[in-house]
């Protein structure tokens, strides 16, 4: 098999095995192609270790190194393996020095994972920035030493906050971000959950080399950026100050060209930048946890590359998640009204047969963005509209499982027999 064939096959088996992750697995490798880093953003429990250590495994000849920050980590404990201690004869005499060494930690690593970085002090943290962005680091006076870091993945459950500002440096490095979040709620048999605690889908078993990663690394430089798609982003950066007064850094947009050629050679472009593979700029140029904020990025970009089928699923997107909010908000403020001691069975069958009428509407809605992917004619359209399809099919699952207490669930049971 020819090398970027197992490559993609590897990119297959990691989305397949790890399920709604397949944004996540994009930008891994994106980050890996393009020398950049990758920050991921969620709860302990979503496999984000497991992701990247499962990558790492499948790159043979790459030295790995992982460490669980806390606030008293130092900069020592990921920098030095041991303290050596040299005799050495000058003019004076005997001389005792302590030599540093860095076997086996992040200056040695071609892959590094830092879990919970940003309950590290900023103090040990930014002792890292010049290992993390020039790739060279000073372990003992006078002594500079390069680094082969390709990639270092952070991962936390927030972003820095107002009050740590020492670290948005830092924070600013990670030019790659996702939100990981649990796998969603799915009452059906062949939901993602029931594949992923059956074990139903093997690890992946593909492997490439280092050195194969290398010269794919090596064919991504080469990639041509044409005119038009520097217009796109410069029209895209000002749009999003415009409308919205989101301002990523100068040096955010200029690394992003970067992971912008890597997506391509993801997407198979090997001469040329498409249109299309800007759409991986949704994970770059997002500051906060702010859904709407990410939101107004996804418009302003599909807007920019012209991709009329995705704008179209966006906006029935938005309309369903209205629908599924404003039937939640409705049901939650009826049944906080019923605490389940007062069986007002009236009053439930109003809140069933809202349930039933969202429910309805949720499923019409499917039927358009459906037919759309099948009109898409790019890879990474296809991708987000499948993503939305994701989402929205999950909806009316979710619910009936927002509500919990035991009146609601046994009128639920009544009435489903009773055919209401």
């Amino acid at each position: 098999m020819l090398t970027y064939e197992r490559f993609q096959k590897l990119r297959s088996e990691l989305k397949d095995y790890f399920k709604e992750r397949s944004e996540v697995v994009d930008g891994a490798l994106t980050a890996l192609l393009s020398k950049q880093h990758l920050l991921l953003i969620g709860p302990p429990g979503t496999a984000k270790t497991n992701l990247i250590e499962t990558l790492c495994k499948s790159i043979t000849g790459t030295k790995y190194f992982f460490h669980l920050l806390t606030k008293f980590t130092t900069d020592k404990d990921l920098l030095v393996s041991e303290v050596m201690v040299e005799e050495e004869m000058d003019q004076k005499g005997k001389l005792i020095r302590f030599v540093n060494r860095s076997e086996k930690k992040l200056p040695q690593a071609h892959i590094a994972f830092l879990d919970e970085i940003f309950k590290c002090s900023a103090v040990t943290l930014n002792a890292l920035l010049r290992l993390i962005h020039e790739r060279k680091c000073t372990i003992n006076p006078g002594e500079e030493i390069d680094s082969p870091l390709v990639t270092l993945i952070g991962a936390s459950n927030e972003l820095p906050g107002k009050d740590q500002e020492e670290l948005m440096g830092l924070n600013d490095r990670f030019l790659l971000r996702y939100l990981v979040d649990y796998l969603s709620i799915n009452n059906n048999d062949d939901s993602p959950f029931v594949s992923m605690i059956s074990n139903e889908v093997l690890k992946p078993q593909t492997t490439i080399t280092l050195d194969e990663l290398s010269s794919f690394q090596e064919e991504v430089l080469k990639i041509n950026i044409p005119p038009i798609i520097y217009k796109i982003i410069n029209n895209i950066r000002s749009d999003l100050k415009t409308n919205y007064n989101i301002q990523p850094s100068d040096r955010r947009y200029k690394e992003s060209v970067k992971a912008v050629k890597a997506y391509a050679y993801l997407n198979h472009h090997f001469e040329e930048v498409e249109p299309e593979d800007l759409c991986i700029l949704e994970n770059i140029y997002w500051q906060t946890k702010n859904p709407l904020e990410k939101e107004n990025i996804q418009k302003i970009i599909y807007k920019s590359i012209g991709s009329k089928e995705v704008m179209r699923v966006a906006e029935i997107f938005k309309l369903a998640s209205k629908i599924y909010n404003d039937t939640v908000r409705s049901i939650e403020i009826n049944m906080h009204k019923n605490t389940g001691h007062d069986k007002d069975y009236k009053e439930f069958e109003i809140l069933h047969a809202k349930l039933k009428l969202a429910e309805n509407e949720l499923h019409k809605l499917l039927i358009e963005p459906k037919e759309l992917l099948k009109n898409c004619s790019n890879n990474a359209g296809k991708n987000i509209i499948e993503n939305y399809i994701k989402k929205m099919e999950t909806m009316p699952n979710n619910l009936l499982s927002k509500f919990s207490t035991n009146a609601y669930r046994e009128f639920w049971s009544e009435s489903t027999h009773s055919g209401q």
